[in-house]
């Protein structure tokens, strides 16, 4: 079990380098989870992991290397929630990733359950208000970002919710 941890942190150190090196982070993590298939810290940095590398590769334009990395780390924040369901984080990144396949439904529900496990989690609250604008519920997402807000006022979180607070204020003027 201490090896799994060392693992673990190294994979956590691979993965705080800039520019990160995700495929000795991920190694390190699935030496981690090989060592110990339920330690949850080590499952929650090796989804993250994939997930990181999934948004660079479509942020790159590479749309089928986005969506089998999205998969790796979907599996592995399912697997983590099936150890422990209460894990706000993984919640919030399976709604993040619900986010960007425009799957608005099952992100509200994962971003949802995230807010009620961890209600002052600003990026839980910005991302509800984005799903709740992205299917025209502009006081829902007025509600969510005004929350953002009220939790973190001073980080890029803070920003986002400022421009998408202004946009959902636009959609309910539209739509009175």
């Amino acid at each position: 079990e201490d090896f799994a941890q060392a693992h673990n942190n190294l994979g956590a150190t691979f993965l705080r380098r800039d520019p990160p090196d995700y495929a000795l982070a991920a190694g390190e993590f699935s030496a981690a989870l090989e060592i110990d298939p339920s330690y949850l810290d080590a499952r929650e940095n090796l989804g993250l992991c994939r997930l990181r590398q999934g948004t660079i590769q479509g942020a790159m334009g590479d749309a089928e290397a986005r969506r089998a990395l999205y998969a790796q780390a979907r599996s592995h924040f399912i697997r983590l929630l099936e150890l422990a369901p209460d894990r706000f984080d993984a919640h919030h990144h399976l709604g993040y990733m619900d986010l960007q396949e425009q799957r608005w439904e099952a992100a509200t529900t994962h971003l949802q359950r995230c807010l009620d496990l961890d209600p002052d989690n600003p990026y839980g609250h910005c991302n509800l208000g984005y799903a709740f604008l992205e299917t025209a519920r502009g006081e829902r997402a007025i509600a969510s970002f005004v929350a953002a807000l009220s939790t973190d006022a001073a980080t890029d979180v803070a920003i986002g919710a400022r421009r998408n607070l202004g946009i959902a204020y636009e959609v309910c003027a539209k739509e009175d």
